[in-house]
């Protein structure tokens, strides 16, 4: 465990944070880090800078990291993880809701390469949007809204279905909500896909099992996973475990 300074704290929508931190630890795009929060809880968290993470507030532990300001001190350990495979040269990332923070330090690694990025950027509304113009600097921009305040009325998935129709990419990424995930392996057909699964994680190194999807835990085993491993999950967009360990169906 390392203690580290919150070096800075950026709103970026009313549900939405971004904590950045002194941390000299080198990170890969796709990794994720354990964020230990004094007196209230530790959580998993996606990098979505080398420096930092972005948080949707949704539970008392992600509350509490919306609450510091700049010169608190949070607990970090790790990164873990096996992050993206950014091999190819012609990319698509999909990304539904918050999901589009764990692709993004994947974004910036592929542009400074030189490599031809689309990115479909999906969220509820228009305000829910996220790192819109952060992408917009990096590559081809796409966007939708599931009550049509911005971009495509629809499904992200939609919008991914024809770029790919348009252009089929060398490999594809994604992250968000795991159903959002499945549509996409679907679709990607025998199109290479890497998708950052989200699972309710303990340990953080495979021991506690409580986030298991298939034979695989994600923590250890991903949070990256190809479509091949994906396809022999059997819950894989369809079920996951709670705190409690108890099947919770999506």
């Amino acid at each position: 465990m390392q203690v580290v300074d919150i070096t800075d704290s950026i709103n970026e929508s009313d549900n939405i944070k971004t904590i950045k931190f002194k941390w000299p630890a080198e990170s890969k795009p796709g990794q994720f880090i354990m964020v230990w929060i004094p007196g209230v809880d530790e959580i998993p968290m996606s990098l979505s800078y080398s420096d930092g993470i972005t948080v949707d507030s949704v539970g008392e532990a992600t509350q509490a990291i919306h609450a510091l300001e700049k010169g608190s001190q949070i607990g970090i350990k790790g990164p873990y993880g096996n992050g993206f495979d950014l091999s190819g040269n012609d990319f698509l990332l999909i990304g539904g809701g918050t999901g589009i923070a764990a692709l993004a330090m994947a974004a910036e690694n592929l542009s400074q390469a030189g490599k031809k990025i689309r990115i479909a950027i999906g969220a509820r509304t228009a305000s829910d949007l996220l790192f819109v113009e952060r992408m917009k600097a990096l590559g081809e921009v796409h966007i939708a809204t599931d009550d049509g305040s911005s971009g495509h009325h629809g499904f992200i998935t939609q919008v991914a279905e024809k770029l790919i129709t348009v252009k089929k990419p060398d490999m594809i990424l994604a992250c968000g909500p795991e159903p959002m995930m499945a549509s996409a392996v679907k679709l990607a057909h025998k199109i290479p896909i890497q998708c950052s699964l989200e699972r309710h994680m303990k340990c953080g190194f495979g021991i506690c099992g409580s986030c298991q999807c298939g034979k695989f835990t994600v923590c250890k085993d991903g949070p990256v996973f190809s479509g091949e491993q994906l396809g022999q999950m059997e819950d894989f967009g369809k079920w996951k475990r709670d705190s409690s360990g108890k099947s919770v169906w999506f």
